[in-house]
């Protein structure tokens, strides 16, 4: 099941359509080998580097990515459960600047991505598909549950093409 690009608010647009697979967990899985081929093979220097001063470092991003797939998945959660609560935004450069990625070895950051993950990926594998269409209010906008289910991968696979397109000359 896809989502109606034409229901998919048009901030996340460019992340379902950057999913081909119609396959949820097909999907993540992919996009867990792909993230963890690039930062398991960073050192710490690495990870800490930006490629400008106002940009994020490949830890922040990392983290970026590991916040927005929680809030997603509890999006997801929220309306497949039928709750009909309208969901507020968030701001994901106060979730980046509010922590210090020193702070945090990037191991654990890529054990924390790992079991963000997987928690997702449990999450829709064992979502009975009717509540794939379930609908629920998040930052304004209405949006189904199989939406979210994309808006994941894609978003991440948008991060990754930055880190490749942006970061590539140290990997």
């Amino acid at each position: 099941m896809r989502p109606d690009i034409n229901k998919v608010p048009s901030f996340y647009k460019r992340y379902v359509e950057a999913i081909e697979e119609e396959n949820i967990v097909t999907n993540l899985e992919r996009g867990k080998v792909d993230l963890l081929a690039i930062y398991e093979n960073l050192s710490e220097e690495d990870a800490d580097y930006a490629y400008q001063v106002d940009k994020w470092t490949l830890k922040q991003m990392l983290m970026h990515l590991i916040d927005t797939e929680r809030v997603m998945a509890y999006r997801a959660l929220r309306f497949a459960r039928n709750d009909k609560t309208a969901l507020a935004g968030f701001d994901q450069d106060n979730f980046v600047d509010s922590i210090d990625p020193a702070d945090y070895p990037l191991s654990d950051l890529i054990e924390e991505y790992k079991a963000v993950r997987q928690a997702t990926i449990c999450l829709f594998k064992n979502m009975p598909v009717a509540n794939l269409s379930k609908v629920g209010t998040a930052s304004g906008y209405p949006m189904d549950v199989v939406t979210l289910a994309f808006i994941i991968p894609g978003h991440e696979r948008h991060h990754l093409g930055v880190i490749r397109e942006r970061y590539g000359s140290i990997f």
